[in-house]
């Protein structure tokens, strides 16, 4: 039987196998058509076709890359053997191919006659074929190995570890050789052998550093470490009871919740009912609080002021207290008696007096004889005031209200009683609104009571040009008794001071005086209605005058006598 042509090649790491084509039927059996041949390496080409005669050859296919099996050929009818057939061309071989599937016959062929050997094939020729790796000019440009066919491919490089044993084909000298893509590197973590020195994330690379665990309280602060290929933070406390200290130990957001460490009795260090404490938990510190506040000193066998004594006589014993009983005798003084104390009172029941006071204790101040009540007030034996025949306490004041006949209170002093004899006031008592009208000249009379004023109205006559004009109001008698006021009006029954132009004579305010006098004096030339061209003008000629009874001195019928002149 005839051969095929086959052309092997020695690829530097591989060993690299021209495409075969499709063998003829078996000895003696018709040959279908060969099967299609698909390159994976290079451009496909057609298998060859069946020889005419048994042991026939068949012309190659063209070279490609490696090939793979094509389709099954369908038998042909049964032939008889034929003469030898001529030698294909040469094959550009890529890698080695895979063997087509042998057709299948219709039916079995009759045996043939052997036929001769065939003669020798012709030699092919290269032009026209792709490069392969061999240090050749396969394709007959005058370059050798150009665009380094064969390269690019994925490959393993021996005798490396980790990703050093990544490698890419590469046409190097007419051979295929592997080359190292990745170099050596420190250790990271990502599961991989990053140094090539056979060891995975060795030395727990990126490890140690502070990181957040995205928990709350202690449990937030972590530290990395390299796991699986995975940096991940590993909390550097786990969650605890909570302690005094200002941080959250539980890890529930909230720092020292619960008084953690307090409630728990304690010694202030301080003295007496200060001493005593409580431990609690504050701004991260457990501080031992007091129980009790320092308070006064009292009598009860206790330091209550904190000061290292105990009941001190200086503070316990002789303090205002009260007794609680009525009027005077409500006031005491404290005692102290093997830390008990009591309240001594310091007054016993007296006689009533008109002051507001409960002198005998019974709840009642101020009961009793109005008369005896304000003689004790006033200090006079016997309980009676002279000539007084009715008396009344109102508001702790004592007030006459009725004098044996003829006798009057004329100084208003309760204490001497009924102590002025009767007489008549003239002029009689009139009010500012309704006074007496007296001429120019005198004007007198007697006040009996202290305190009480007549009122009288003085009309002086209008100022002629020219002519001296000064009116005059004195209080000639009783001086020493009496007070005079000067009024210009009596609105209101305020005093009001009487008009002074400066320079000119007069008495000052008018109140409380001696004397009154004014200048109304009109300038001579000058005319026209009263009062025009002075400085008076706005005087008025209408006065006021108030007499008021000020002291009682020689008797209450003292009399006192006014001049009035113009």
């Amino acid at each position: 039987m005839a051969r095929s042509n086959l052309k092997a090649r020695n690829l530097g790491l591989f060993t690299v196998v021209g495409a075969l084509g499709a063998f003829g039927a078996a000895a003696c059996a018709g040959g279908g058509s060969g099967g299609t041949f698909a390159n994976t390496g290079g451009s496909t080409s057609a298998g060859g076709t069946g020889g005419t005669t048994d042991g026939g050859g068949q012309t190659g296919g063209a070279g490609g890359g490696i090939v793979t099996g094509g389709a099954p050929g369908a038998g042909g009818a049964p032939s008889t053997g034929g003469g030898p057939s001529t030698g294909g061309g040469p094959n550009t071989g890529g890698g080695p191919g895979t063997g087509g599937v042998a057709g299948a016959g219709a039916s079995a062929g009759a045996a043939g006659v052997a036929g001769a050997a065939g003669g020798a094939g012709v030699a092919g020729s290269d032009a026209g074929n792709g490069e392969i790796c061999d240090g050749l000019d396969n394709n007959a440009n005058g370059q050798i190995d150009e665009g380094n066919p064969g390269g690019g491919q994925s490959c393993t490089v021996p005798a490396t570890s980790g990703v050093c044993r990544d490698g890419e084909t590469s046409c190097v000298s007419g051979t295929i050789q592997c080359v190292q893509v990745n170099s050596p590197a420190p250790e990271t973590c990502n599961g991989l052998d990053d140094n090539c020195n056979g060891g995975i994330d060795e030395g727990d690379p990126g490890a140690g550093m502070s990181c957040s665990t995205g928990q709350m309280g202690i449990c937030s602060a972590g530290t990395t470490s390299c796991a699986a290929g995975t940096i991940s933070c590993t909390a550097n406390f786990m969650p605890q009871m909570e302690t005094c200290n200002g941080l959250d130990d539980n890890c529930d957001g909230q720092a020292d919740e619960g008084n953690p460490g307090g409630a728990l009795p304690c010694s202030t260090g301080l003295e007496g009912v200060c001493a005593a404490g409580t431990f609690n938990c504050e701004f991260g510190q457990l501080s031992c609080v007091q129980n009790v506040m320092a308070s006064i000193e009292i009598c009860d066998g206790l330091d209550n002021d904190c000061t290292t004594g105990i009941d001190e006589p200086a503070k316990v014993v002789g303090q205002p207290c009260t007794t609680g009983l009525d009027g005077i005798c409500s006031a005491g003084l404290t005692t102290c008696s093997f830390g008990t104390g009591g309240c001594q009172q310091t007054s016993t029941p007296t006689a009533e007096s008109c002051d507001g006071v409960d002198e005998d204790c019974d709840g009642t101040p101020d009961n009793g004889p109005a008369i005896e009540l304000c003689a004790r007030t006033c200090g006079v034996p016997g309980g009676t005031l002279p000539f007084v025949t009715a008396m009344r306490c109102s508001s702790a004041t004592c007030v006459i209200d009725g004098c044996e006949p003829g006798r009057v209170n004329a100084d208003g002093n309760v204490c001497n009683g009924c102590e002025g004899t009767t007489c008549a006031t003239s002029p009689a008592s009139t009010t500012c609104g309704n006074p007496a009208t007296p001429g120019v000249g005198a004007f007198a009379g007697q006040i009996v009571t202290v305190g009480e004023s007549v009122y009288a109205r003085v009309n002086f006559n209008p100022p002629v040009p020219g002519v001296s004009n000064q009116p005059t109001i004195q209080l000639v008698q009783g001086a020493s008794e009496y007070r005079m006021d000067v009024l210009n009006g009596c609105g209101g029954g305020q005093f009001m001071a009487c008009p002074q132009p400066a320079s000119r004579s007069g008495s000052g305010t008018g109140s409380d005086i001696a004397t009154w006098s004014m200048d109304f004096t009109l300038n001579a030339g000058c005319g026209g209605s009263n009062g025009a061209c002075t400085n008076d003008s706005s005087l008025p000629s209408t006065i006021i005058v108030q007499i008021t009874r000020e002291s009682i001195g020689g008797g209450a019928c003292s009399p006192f006598s006014v001049s009035i002149t113009q």
